[in-house]
C-alpha cells in the first residue's frame, strides 16, 4: 500500500536552539537516554569557501558531526546506533529547526561523516529536518487511488531541463492499471493553471520538475501563457496549498530547500511544511539532469513499493552513490503531536478576501486569515495569484477592526485551535463547510480558503463564523 508514512524505526531526535554566539543542542527523543550541550558552528561562510577543495566533502562532514555530537551526545548517539543495529533497524537522525534559525538550517548536514563513512551515503541512518511550528498537522487519510500530479515547467527563457517523469511512466504503469495510483499533468504548467487543480481539490503529491532560485526568499518557476518565467515565491506557495489534502511535496528544483535571511519561512521547503504539508522533498543546491532523474526513479520506484518516506530518499540518494550529488536532497517532516499551547488572550485582526464578482455557475475561492493587528495585509496582486484571478479582475477584501478584543471572556481568542464556519447563501460548496487553522502567538495563519459555485444572480452573502471551545468569538460578514 502506498501510505506515504514516515518510518517507524528508532529516532534520536536533536532540537537545535539558539544560544549566545552559539547553539544548544538537546536529545528531545531517544532509545537510549537524554543528552545536551553547547556547540558553536563553523561560520557557514568559510564552509563554502571550501567547496572547490578535493576533501570538501569529507573535511565538513566530519567537522560537522564533531560539532552536533560531542561528549556525550556522541555516547548517546553510538548507544542509540548500536541499539538500531541489533534490532536490525535503522536509526533515523531528526534535527529539529526554531524557524528563525536559518544560521544552522544553511549547513549540509546530509554530508555527516562519523570519521569512517558519510552516514547517508552509506545508509547507516536516516536524517530528517523537523520544524519547530506551534501547530499540529491535520490529519490526512490515505486516498486510492494515490494522485499524483507532475508540473514540468521549462519556460523558453530558462536553460533547457530533461524530463523525469518520461521514464517513470512504464514504472507506474501497472499501478495505474491497478487503479493504484491515477498520475497526471499539469497543463499548461502555469501558475493559473495550478489554482484550478487546486481549487477542484489538490493531489495527494505535487512534483514539480523545472527551475528554483533564490533572491530574497525561496521561488519556484512556473511559465506564463507566453511560454516565459513566472517565479511564485515562498510565501504564496504555501498560503495556497494551506488546509487543502496535499501531502506530498517532491520538488526536483535548485535551491528549493536553501535557508537564508530572518526566517526559515523565505525557503520553499519550510514555507509547505508550515502549510500544513506533512512531507517535502526538496533540493539544497542544483542537481544535474541526470542525476535529478536518477533521484527521482528510485524514490518513487521505493515508494510505490509501500516504503516508508525516509527509505524512499535513501532509494533515490542511492542511485546518486557514485557522483558528488548524492547529499543534495533533503527531506523536511513536521512533528505528528499537537505543542503545549499558553493559554493567554491574543490581539487579533481578521481578513477575508475573494472576487469582487463572478459569473454564476463559475466555481470561485473565499480566504479568511487570522492576523497580528499590525500584520500588512496583502496586495491585490497578491490576492489575484491567490484567488486565481485575471490582472483586470476586481479583490473584494474586508478586514475586522485593529484588534479582535471583546468584554467578556468567551469572545477571547486565545493560542490553540480555531474552528471556521462559512455560510454561503445560493452556492454549491466545495469543501467542508467548518475547517480548523490554529491561532499562534509568533506568526500569522496562512489563509484558509472554501471554493464554492454561486448558483444564482445577484449579492452573495458570505459569513464566517469563528468558534473557540465550543463558544462563538466571532462574526464576520463579507
Amino acid at each position: 500500500m502506498i501510505d506515504l508514512r514516515p518510518a517507524q524505526g528508532p529516532r534520536l531526535a536533536l532540537q537545535i536552539s539558539p544560544r549566545d554566539e552559539g547553539l544548544s543542542v538537546r536529545v528531545v527523543e531517544s532509545p537510549v537516554g537524554e543528552a545536551a550541550a553547547d556547540i558553536v558552528l563553523q561560520p557557514i561562510d568559510e564552509v563554502m569557501r571550501m567547496v572547490s577543495q578535493p576533501t570538501f566533502h569529507e573535511d565538513v562532514g566530519r567537522g560537522l558531526f564533531r560539532s552536533l555530537l560531542p561528549g556525550p551526545l556522541g555516547e548517546l548517539y553510538r548507544a542509540a546506533f548500536a541499539q538500531a543495529n541489533l534490532a536490525g533497524a535503522r536509526l533515523t537522525v531528526e534535527l529539529r529547526f526554531d524557524q528563525e534559525l536559518v544560521r544552522a538550517a544553511r549547513y549540509p548536514w546530509e554530508l555527516l561523516h562519523d570519521g569512517t563513512r558519510f552516514l547517508l551515503q552509506a545508509g547507516a541512518v536516516n536524517l530528517v529536518r523537523y520544524l519547530t511550528f506551534p501547530e499540529p498537522p491535520r490529519p490526512l487519510t490515505p486516498r486510492s487511488p494515490l494522485e499524483i500530479l507532475v508540473v514540468a515547467a521549462r519556460p523558453k527563457d530558462q536553460p533547457p531541463l530533461a524530463s523525469e517523469f518520461e521514464e517513470l511512466q512504464k514504472a507506474f504503469a501497472p499501478l495505474i492499471a491497478e487503479d493504484r495510483l491515477d498520475l497526471a499533468y499539469l497543463l499548461p504548467p502555469t501558475w493559473d493553471a495550478l489554482m484550478d487543480w487546486v481549487l477542484a481539490g489538490a493531489p495527494g503529491v505535487l512534483h514539480f520538475e523545472g527551475h528554483g532560485a533564490f533572491t530574497r526568499t525561496g521561488l519556484l518557476i512556473f511559465e506564463n501563457l507566453d511560454g516565459q518565467s513566472d517565479p511564485v515565491d515562498a510565501m504564496t506557495l504555501g498560503h495556497a496549498f494551506y488546509s487543502t489534502d496535499l501531502r506530498l511535496a517532491v520538488l526536483s528544483a535548485c535551491d528549493t530547500s536553501k535557508a537564508a535571511g530572518e526566517s526559515l519561512l523565505g525557503s520553499v521547503a519550510p514555507a509547505l511544511i508550515l502549510a500544513g504539508i506533512p512531507a517535502v522533498v526538496a533540493m539544497q543546491q542544483s542537481l544535474p539532469d541526470e542525476s535529478a532523474i536518477r533521484f527521482s526513479r528510485g524514490f518513487y520506484q521505493a515508494l510505490l513499493a509501500g516504503q516508508d518516506l525516509e527509505s524512499a530518499v535513501l532509494a533515490g540518494r542511492k542511485q546518486l552513490i557514485r557522483s558528488t550529488y548524492w547529499y543534495v536532497p533533503t527531506l523536511y517532516l513536521r512533528a505528528s503531536k499537537a505543542p503545549e499551547i499558553r493559554q493567554a488572550v491574543l490581539e487579533r485582526r481578521i481578513d477575508t478576501a475573494g472576487p469582487r464578482s463572478a459569473p454564476v455557475d463559475l466555481p470561485l475561492r473565499f480566504g479568511l486569515w487570522i492576523r497580528r493587528p499590525d500584520s500588512p495585509a496583502p496586495s491585490d496582486d497578491e490576492l489575484r495569484r491567490l484567488l486565481g484571478l485575471e490582472r483586470e479582475e476586481a479583490v473584494s477584501r474586508e478586514m475586522t477592526r485593529a484588534a479582535m478584543m471583546f468584554p467578556v471572556e468567551i469572545g477571547q481568542i486565545r493560542p490553540g485551535t480555531v474552528d471556521v464556519r462559512i455560510s454561503a447563501p445560493g452556492c454549491d460548496l466545495h469543501t467542508d463547510a467548518i475547517k480548523t487553522m490554529t491561532v499562534c502567538a509568533d506568526f500569522d495563519t496562512p489563509p484558509l480558503w472554501y471554493p464554492l459555485t454561486p448558483r444564482q444572480v445577484g449579492r452573495l452573502d458570505i459569513t464566517f463564523e469563528l468558534m473557540q471551545g465550543g463558544a462563538v468569538i466571532a462574526s464576520v460578514a463579507h
